[in-house]
């Protein structure tokens, strides 16, 4: 272990072509966050950008059986004109840069002792996930060194409630902090038809549900897998040819023996050209999300797995207990839940009862999703950022 400790010195040493920005994830490229890639493509067509990945191999949420370089060929096929310059992390990687870029806070603890070791300049995304717990003690010292780190060039957000948490609590000048809610999009969003979209009682005759998200706590109380199990159980007991589907980290085992899982199919983790088919024949995409349900963990709004079922035809019943929505209507592009039972229930009754309806929703919310993400104008406002900083910097 000490040997390790003294190893883990020399992650990074100084030398080698200088970059723009070089990027440090644990895994890319990523096929379940397409934003990830998306944002990295970005910077890469604007800067010089290496991206380091670091533990490929071991990531659970990867498909089986792919190691780093099959990913990464994969990943040059898909994107033959990328100008992203990707490695491998190992011991002694040469880093030499103008700016270190780091998505996730997780990532930063582990490696800011290197930023600091070289004074590398750093910028920052504080995304919800990935080890941002509001409440821990530990994070805001490490983001009060942070603010303090003579080298911060700035911290990217997407939601108002960590801004605020920056400025109010941690009294971060506002000045360091970019605010850009807009979701990411990636490009082949935008050529998603839903002309094969099959509907209950128009074109089949199931209701069919779908809940699709990671597994990081017991019961998936973060999530609400808890709150769509007792839905699908109440539900189940009123309609015969309900269907419930679950894509992700949740199993068969996740579901106490008490309950009946026999109108529940699960399919684990997959990719968007699963989706694209799988949403086809999904009525109703269910995210009964809660932020705070262990310690101050919360999510982002709206949830990536609920733009992609709202893009591919879904209608989209979600909450947002932290009030970040500046892009939907309630009842017009989706259906707003504050995780009450009562609630999840009577507004299914409604798209039952009334199946012509939601298509509508289906069409307002894509119409409403590419209208605020405005060409991925959060996009923009980063680069443009981070290009201010460069000039500073040279």
């Amino acid at each position: 272990m000490l040997i390790k400790r003294k190893l883990n010195q020399f992650q990074f040493i100084k030398f080698g072509q200088r970059f723009d920005i070089t990027i440090v994830d644990d895994v890319f490229p990523f096929h379940i966050s397409p934003w990830r890639n998306t944002e990295y493509l970005s910077l890469a067509d604007h800067f010089k950008t290496r991206i380091y990945s670091d533990g490929i191999e071991k990531n659970k949420l990867l498909p089986e059986g792919i190691s780093y370089q099959t990913a990464l060929r994969d990943f040059r096929k898909k994107f033959p004109k990328s100008k992203i310059y990707s490695r491998k992390l190992r011991l002694f990687s040469p880093i030499n840069t103008e700016l270190v870029y780091v998505l996730f806070l997780g990532y930063l603890r582990q490696y800011f002792k290197h930023i600091k070791k070289h004074n590398l300049n750093l910028v920052f995304n504080l995304y919800p996930g990935g080890g941002f717990d509001v409440n821990d003690e530990s994070v805001k010292l490490l983001l009060t060194e942070m603010k303090n780190y003579k080298n911060l060039k700035g911290i990217f957000v997407n939601q108002k409630f960590t801004f605020n948490y920056l400025v109010n609590e941690l009294k971060v000048p506002d000045n360091l902090i970019l605010l850009a809610n807009e979701p990411i999009l990636p490009n082949y969003y935008h050529h998603v038809t839903i002309s094969d979209k099959r509907w209950y009682n128009i074109d089949k005759d199931t209701f069919d549900i779908a809940f699709v998200a990671n597994k990081y706590m017991p019961m998936g109380i973060d999530k609400g897998f808890n709150v769509f199990i007792e839905y699908a159980e109440l539900l189940s007991s009123k309609y015969e040819f309900v269907r419930f589907h679950v894509v992700g980290g949740f199993t068969k085992e996740d579901i106490t023996q008490s309950n009946n899982t026999t109108n529940f199919t699960f399919y684990g983790y997959s990719d968007f050209e699963f989706f694209k088919k799988f949403y086809a024949e999904i009525d109703l995409f269910v995210s009964p999300n809660k932020p705070f349900a262990k310690g101050g963990i919360f999510d982002g709004f709206p949830l990536g797995t609920s733009i992609e079922a709202g893009i591919c035809g879904s209608v989209v019943m979600m909450s947002d207990l932290l009030n970040e929505n500046e892009c939907f209507v309630d009842n017009h592009d989706f259906l707003l839940i504050n995780n009450e039972i009562d609630e999840m229930l009577r507004k299914t009754d409604r798209l039952i009862s009334n199946p012509e309806i939601m298509q509508s929703f289906v069409e307002n919310f894509r119409e409403s999703i590419f209208k605020f993400s405005n060409n991925n104008i959060a996009l923009t406002k980063k680069n443009n950022f981070i290009k201010n900083v460069l000039k500073e910097i040279k």
